[in-house]
């Protein structure tokens, strides 16, 4: 749209904008372009083929110019003036190019940079100043302050990219850009207002102000860019700013939409004549009020405000945040969704829409019980309840029947839950419900596949009594921490069919674990900390693959019978633990390939050699390591030592050749003896890939191997006075 490919029709600039992403979808389709994924994050972007990239840069020519191979070209002395699209890294230095002589031919300049990486190119407000053909300006990550005000000379300027700059204002001259249709200010945290002549830009079609969290002020007559496709928000000012019935002009918009500081309008009317109804486009729409509840609050005026604010029927998704009337009004029978921070609310509508599928409510200090009519919600899936400390429950005979995914965090006052409830929910998750005494029976397991129960006192995990030994328990994962009871029924340990995951930690008054429940075939990962009081673990655990121990003083010897014969992975980290390492049988783990052990070192000899990572940690008298320890590790690529502060000696044969991994902190003694040209096991690490060292004082100088022996380095230096890298 930018650069003119895609013609605007008499019908406006909606179908311009359904025309462009036409196009787009035939060029995915004709697969010009791909989709990807950005590293760590979940948001879809597309790409160009190479060989594509390499025949659209030789049908564009000299057209086409990307300082990347600036130098080149210029060496070639090719002719700058034909250049259109101009491209580069940020960290490239192009102030010295006769290229930036020439910028008067440029339609599109895209500097690109990492994130975390910003730049500032003093030579560009002088370039911009003259390229007044510019209709593409990216610069995202520029490092400045303000925008240089030469910005007025780009009269064809169609797009803007300024996003995650530290920007504070906006010039008022950006109301000379009369043909910008697109603006992106996104990530700009630091940007407080948007200038008053943004108003004038009415052919704008996008304004992303999305991670602006430090915008408080928009101007007034923003109702004047009536071509406004996305506005992710909209304040509403005070008496002699942006007023909220300017939304009325705004019926194109598309997407998300939040209203923030609607305390500001005194005059319902206002409300009124905004018309959110009319704006077919939204699906997302969000309902901000201040979250200051210290002072006063006009409870009926946001009711009233609230009762005008109705949207169009095409909405999906409706959040309500720090609203402070007693009730809400009858249209929110809407697709609500959300609701956080009102603590004054007391209460829902009983009319709860029935294709309600996910039901949020945080925050609502005064909120005691859920509205009549659960029932009736078939289509709801998903209900989250956090932070409302006078919630006391569900009514026993209105819950909804095809719940999936419940979840309940920091309910002070809520006590017990109907069985009914969880018959058919999937996932449970509890946290820091302290009187929430029971909520379960084998019966209600019959759908459970996933549950969490953490910092609830008086809680009993399951309740027994009731006859479950018919009912078959479909839980897959389930985590229970901070319970003050922890009771596993017998009659339904031998049902658990497809538990494959259990992690009990911080459960005080646990002494034992059923044998049934782990000798279930399905059981992989076991993981147990801070049980004060669990004296042993049971035989039977067969087809266990990850076993994790830590922090349970009274355990004092492992089962019996030895540990699991399939395991892969073991940790333990028991310091009351005194039996011999002998009678733990390690040798017979053929499949274990980590083992990480803490406050007794295994013995010599007995290693399984399926071993891939092994870890030693906190051993107090441990003083050498033989060579018994580690000659059969042919398979080690890991190898760790932590706090064990006499530890002097490693095997005179070296450390086993297949390592690729060394660390080792907490360790002081041993430490000294890898000091460059000083230590005597310096020469063991120049054949190890990656090597991560501790902290360094004043008296550790030169540690580091040759850099040529050194693919990976992970190094922490602090307060190294003396230290030199050369």
């Amino acid at each position: 749209m930018a650069e003119g490919f895609v013609k605007q029709r008499q019908n406006g600039a909606r179908q311009m904008k359904d025309m462009g992403d036409q196009y787009f979808r035939d060029l995915i389709s004709r697969g010009l372009l791909q989709q990807s994924t950005s590293y760590g994050s979940n948001e879809l972007y597309f790409v160009m083929h190479d060989l594509v990239h390499d025949l659209a840069q030789y049908i564009a020519g000299e057209t086409c110019c990307n300082f990347e191979n600036l130098i080149e070209s210029e060496k070639k002395e090719r002719n700058f003036e034909k250049a259109r699209y101009v491209s580069s890294s940020a960290q490239n230095d192009f102030r010295r190019s006769q290229f930036l002589q020439k910028p008067n031919s440029w339609r599109t300049l895209l500097l690109y940079s990492a994130p975390g990486r910003p730049y500032y190119d003093h030579s560009l407000p002088e370039c911009l100043q003259k390229s007044r053909c510019l209709r593409v300006l990216s610069l995202p990550f520029w490092r400045t302050s303000e925008f240089p005000n030469s910005i007025e000379k780009l009269k064809h300027l169609r797009y803007l990219d300024l996003s995650w700059s530290p920007l504070q204002c906006l010039p008022n001259s950006v109301r000379s850009l009369v043909y910008l249709q697109t603006m992106i200010l996104f990530g700009c945290n630091e940007i407080k207002e948007l200038p008053a002549g943004i108003v004038d830009l009415v052919d704008l079609h996008h304004l992303d102000i999305r991670g602006t969290d430090s915008l408080q002020k928009m101007p007034p007559q923003m109702g004047s860019l009536k071509n406004l496709l996305m506005l992710p928000k909209f304040i509403v000012g005070q008496s002699d700013g942006l007023r909220l019935k300017e939304l009325s002009n705004l019926k194109d918009l598309r997407g998300k939409l939040l209203i923030e500081d609607l305390h500001n309008v005194s005059d319902v009317q206002d409300a009124c004549e905004a018309n959110l109804f009319k704006i077919e486009g939204l699906e997302e729409l969000t309902l901000a009020w201040t979250n200051d509840f210290q002072t006063s609050r006009d409870e009926s005026n946001e009711l009233q405000v609230l009762r005008q604010l109705k949207p169009h029927s095409n909405l999906k998704r409706l959040k309500i945040d720090s609203y402070g009337g007693l009730k809400f009004p009858s249209w929110i029978c809407s697709p609500m969704e959300c609701i956080t921070d009102c603590p004054l609310l007391e209460s829902l509508t009983d009319l709860l829409p029935l294709t309600l599928e996910t039901l949020t409510i945080s925050g609502c200090d005064n909120f005691e019980r859920l509205p009549n009519g659960l029932h009736n919600l078939t289509s709801l899936k998903k209900l989250d309840i956090q932070r409302c400390k006078k919630f006391v429950g569900f009514l026993v005979t209105d819950f909804p029947l095809h719940l999936q995914d419940l979840t309940l965090i920091n309910l002070e006052a809520l006590e017990s839950l109907p069985d009914e409830l969880m018959m058919t929910t999937e996932d449970v998750h509890i946290w820091g419900c302290p009187r929430l005494k029971s909520f379960s029976t084998g019966e209600l397991l019959a759908r459970l596949e996933e549950s969490t129960v953490e910092n609830s006192e008086k809680s009993e995990f399951l309740r027994e009594g009731d006859d479950s030994s018919t009912v078959t328990v479909n839980l897959e994962r389930t985590s229970v921490s901070g319970l003050g009871k922890l009771n596993f029924p017998i009659d339904c340990m031998h049902n658990l069919g497809r538990l494959c995951y259990l992690l009990i930690c911080n459960c005080k008054s646990l002494e034992s674990l059923p044998e049934r429940l782990l000798s279930t075939s399905t059981l992989k990962t076991l993981v147990i900390r801070r049980c004060d009081n669990l004296k042993s673990l049971p035989n039977g655990m067969d087809n266990c693959t990850s076993l994790h121990i830590s922090d349970c003083p009274a355990i004092t010897s492992i089962a019996g019978g030895g540990l699991p014969p399939n395991l892969k992975q073991l940790e333990i980290d028991c310091e009351g633990l005194k039996q011999s390492t002998l009678e733990w049988r390690l040798d017979t783990l053929t499949s274990l390939e980590k083992l990480e052990i803490h406050w007794i070192c295994p013995p010599d000899d007995l290693l399984p050699t399926s071993l891939k990572t092994l870890s030693i940690e906190r051993v107090g008298n441990l003083e050498s390591i033989s060579q018994g320890l580690l000659q059969n590790l042919a398979s080690l690529q890991k190898l760790r030592f932590r706090n064990c502060p006499n530890l002097k000696n490693l095997p005179k044969e070296g450390l086993p050749p297949s390592l690729e991994v060394f660390e080792m902190s907490g360790c002081p003694l041993l430490e000294q003896r890898f000091l460059k040209e000083k230590g005597d096991y310096w020469p063991l690490l120049s054949n190890i890939p990656k090597i991560n060292i501790p902290s360094i004082g004043p008296r550790y100088k030169n540690i580091l191997p040759h850099p040529q022996h050194v693919l990976h380095l992970n190094l922490n230096i602090e307060i190294c006075y003396y230290y030199s890298l050369v």
